[in-house]
């Protein structure tokens, strides 16, 4: 589609449908092998979150999309995610989201001594 949407005819497509197949068998093979591991750390949970996110729901692109405004759960559960495992980075939506949309996600570095914050609580009551 997008080499006609470029009007490119005289492209031998051969080869780049043939590249795009193998790169495809090699994305499911990772992807399944990942889906059989277990998962048994913080990250290995938020890999298979990113895995979600991107070939299971498609939802990194409907964020792209549509905003990360209109996903405001998703955004809470995404940021106490990162708040769990510093300097994890989704992969999916680094890919999908633009500067300004990973910045509306992810406006600050979270603080994992406080991840409450994450989701809107703020600090526990001392009393």
């Amino acid at each position: 589609m997008a080499i006609a949407e470029v009007g490119i005819e005289s492209a031998d497509l051969v080869p780049m449908r043939e590249r795009q197949a193998r790169l495809l068998l090699d994305i499911e093979a990772l992807t399944a092998e990942i889906r059989r591991a277990s998962a048994t750390t913080i990250g290995d949970i938020l890999a298979l979150l990113d895995l979600v996110l991107d070939h299971e729901t498609d939802l990194a692109c409907d964020i792209a999309h549509y905003g990360p405004i209109d996903y405001p759960m998703t955004a809470q559960l995404l940021r106490a995610a990162a708040g769990l495992a510093p300097g994890f980075e989704f992969n999916s939506l680094r890919r999908w989201l633009s500067p300004a949309q990973s910045q509306e996600l992810f406006p600050r570095a979270v603080d994992i001594a406080r991840p409450a914050e994450c989701f809107g609580f703020g600090e526990p009551d001392e009393s």
